[in-house]
């Protein structure tokens, strides 16, 4: 589990250049480089106030428009839209997973978005089910499974309700 503490300890530690150091540069390097180094105190608020809000100030993204078939007639449903981040919320996010990890519940039988898990896992663990289900005397009864396709699911919500 990270601290705040810790973090603003380790930037505490953080020796930046000397002025007499920085003017044997080149000029046009400190120019170049003056920024980043002036940015690091913003920086560093700006992860311990997302962290400690759980916030993400930059869920800006560029959304890209990609066909899904070859030849694409209708604008709302042949294409796929693609959402480029900046790298800066990628890494908070990633950061921020980690925080509060410990206090997401998944339950056991979830296969999908999680390592070494995958279909075939949820295929494994299905039909393990039903052998038990019949081993342990519903022979008689019966095991009922129901298969649902949902093909371009995603395509067929009314994205107007979901964003209401």
């Amino acid at each position: 589990m990270y601290a705040m503490t810790d973090a603003d300890q380790q930037h505490a530690d953080i020796n930046a250049p000397s002025k007499t150091e920085l003017s044997k540069l080149p000029d046009d390097l400190l120019d170049a480089f003056s920024t980043p180094w002036e940015d690091c105190e913003s920086s560093s608020l700006l992860v311990r106030d997302t962290t400690q809000d759980s916030t993400m100030p930059y869920k800006r993204a560029l959304v890209t428009p990609v066909p899904k078939v070859s030849i694409p007639v209708k604008i709302n449903n042949d294409f796929r839209q693609i959402s480029v981040l900046p790298q800066v919320e990628k890494l908070l996010g990633m950061f921020q997973l980690d925080l509060n990890k410990h206090e997401i519940d998944i339950a056991d039988n979830q296969q999908a978005f999680l390592q070494d898990r995958s279909t075939v896992t949820a295929l494994a663990c299905t039909t393990q089910d039903w052998f038990n289900a019949t081993d342990r005397g519903y022979k008689t009864e019966g095991v009922f499974v129901v298969f649902v396709d949902f093909r371009k699911a995603f395509d067929q919500v009314d994205h107007a309700i979901l964003l209401a």
